[in-house]
């Protein structure tokens, strides 16, 4: 028995050791082959090149492709910034107009990855039409206009809002440092004549004619010359200097506009390029650009005669066609109050219309129709400010101004020429603001003046003084007819308003009042 089980027991061992790579020899090759086969792998790891699909994933941020190698789970490739161009063709772009906000559409030339902006109204792109006026160098009479020029009123096909327009050659006195219209430059191009002042401090002057009142912008309408033909890369400056697109660091205005003797802020600090005034395709002239509008800031005007004088400061670059007067759009600046002749009356006070927010209104106390004094068209008499000659009062019915806050606006006229005057003395003035003192110029008739402020209001007894510290001048009063004097006193609060009043301080009167407006803030 012993005898048979002997062998099988060693055929069996012997498989044993053939299956695990036995014997010496065997063994140690095996080790060897082990470590042969690690390190192959890893070489051929380290050498492995990612295969790539077609097809890209994106997001805000960029894109990227994911990988298609059979070796391992997909993975994401690097990220790339996206490459955006503008499509004008994708159904979701909307172009922006003078009225309406636009979609701008841009997609990755790459991927494809879509990104939406929107874009607001742009003042640019006002449609008035084909200009009528056609005067050229050669029919052009600079003697032949009269002291006032009529102006061309023009309202935008898409907004409705007013452009006022004054050719750029009819101007009635171009004058540099004595010369006249001496050295006067013009430029005639394919689309019409264009004004260049031929050196800096030659000014020109516009006499206009208004038959309305005006709230708006003053803006240039030209070319700019070697756009970006040469080294001075024109297009990149503007009415204030500049070296680069963005930076108009300069504070020195290449230009200077006044009106009636008033300087127009020139409030514009961006380059011609982001004015958005267009590169020709095909230049107007040698290296010029296309026409464009450049706005040179806000003006307000009242109905009357005007001149405007426009002087050239340093070489700034742009030849002007036309000056515009365009409308505030009502989505960027909010419009001035206009007030109806015959305003809905409720007791005494004319509630008047709002071109803004009809939830903000405004109110009008005409003097005439006040108890105490109410002579309009004459000036309070007296300076005893308990007298009924110096103190006009409306009785207010209930609930008919909103509880809020309000500026005060006056209507007057000055009984002769007191320009230099305020509406306060510097003494009271520093009394009622010790945190915002002023100190006015020795020449100035509001030095040494009695306590306390001219004219004043109170609401329901309580006095509210003026807080502006313009002048009558800076003001735009005039002897010859009643105008605004916007935000005298610039915010009062009004909460339960019965009674509101007009008072003549101790300070002699000037004026002549014809009403006070509350305007809701």
């Amino acid at each position: 028995m012993k005898t048979k089980i002997l062998p099988v027991l060693s055929l069996l061992a012997a498989m044993t050791l053939v299956a695990c790579g036995g014997g010496k020899n065997d063994s140690s090759k095996g080790g060897n082959k082990s470590n042969t086969t690690q390190k192959s792998s890893t070489s051929k790891s380290s050498a492995h090149k990612h295969t790539y699909g077609d097809t890209y994933q994106s997001d805000e941020e960029g894109h990227w492709k994911m990988t298609t190698c059979t070796e391992h789970e997909p993975q994401a490739g690097t990220k790339e910034e996206h490459t955006f161009v503008e499509d004008k063709t994708d159904a979701e772009y909307v172009a922006a107009t003078c009225k309406d906000a636009g979609v701008k559409v841009e997609k990755c030339s790459v991927c494809g990855y879509k990104k939406k902006t929107n874009v607001d109204p742009n003042y640019q792109l006002h449609n008035f039409g084909e200009r009528t006026w056609t005067k050229t160098v050669a029919t052009y009479d600079k003697t032949a206009l009269s002291a006032t020029t009529e102006m061309q009123i023009k309202k935008c096909s898409v907004c409705q809002e007013d452009d006022v327009i004054l050719n750029a050659l009819d101007f009635v006195n171009l004058d540099d440092a004595g010369k006249g219209v001496d050295g006067v430059k013009f430029n005639k191009v394919a689309d019409g004549t264009r004004l260049k002042m031929a050196s800096n401090d030659q000014y020109v002057e516009y006499k206009f004619t208004l038959d309305k009142d005006f709230a708006g912008s003053l803006y240039l309408y030209g070319v700019i010359d070697y756009w970006k033909t040469d080294s001075n890369e024109n297009h990149l400056k503007g009415f204030y200097p500049s070296t680069s697109p963005s930076g108009n660091a300069g504070t020195d205005c290449n230009i200077a506009v006044a009106i009636d003797g008033n300087n127009v802020e020139v409030t514009n600090k961006n380059s011609y390029l982001e004015m958005n005034i267009p590169d020709a395709e095909t230049p107007v002239g040698d290296g010029y650009s296309g026409f464009g509008l450049a706005q040179v800031g806000a003006i307000e005007l009242e109905a009357g005669e005007h001149t405007l004088r426009y002087a050239r400061k340093k070489s700034y670059n742009m030849d002007i066609t036309e000056i515009h007067m365009i409308g505030a759009l009502t989505k960027h600046t909010p419009k001035a109050y206009e007030w109806e002749a015959d305003g809905e009356a409720v007791g005494v006070v004319h509630k008047e219309k709002c071109t803004t927010d009809a939830n903000k209104k405004a109110y009008r106390f005409d003097v005439s129709e006040a108890t105490g004094w109410n002579k309009g068209g004459t000036k309070m008499n007296e300076k005893d400010q308990n007298n009924a000659n110096s103190k006009s009062t409306w009785t207010v019915g209930a609930d008919v101004i909103p509880d809020g806050n309000y500026r005060v606006d006056f209507v007057v006229k000055m009984t002769s020429d007191h320009s230099a005057r305020h509406w306060f003395n510097e003494a009271k003035w520093n009394e009622e603001h010790p945190d915002d003192k002023i100190t006015l110029p020795a020449s100035s008739p509001d030095t040494t003046s009695e306590d306390p402020f001219r004219y004043f209001v109170e609401l329901n007894g309580t006095a509210a003084y003026p807080t502006t510290t313009a002048t009558w001048g800076e003001q735009g009063l005039s002897s010859s007819a009643f105008k605004t004097a916007n935000e005298v006193i610039r915010s009062v609060a009004a909460t339960g308003l019965t009674t509101f009043a007009l008072r003549h301080g101790n300070i002699g009167y000037s004026l002549i009042i014809e009403s006070v407006r509350l305007i809701a803030l």
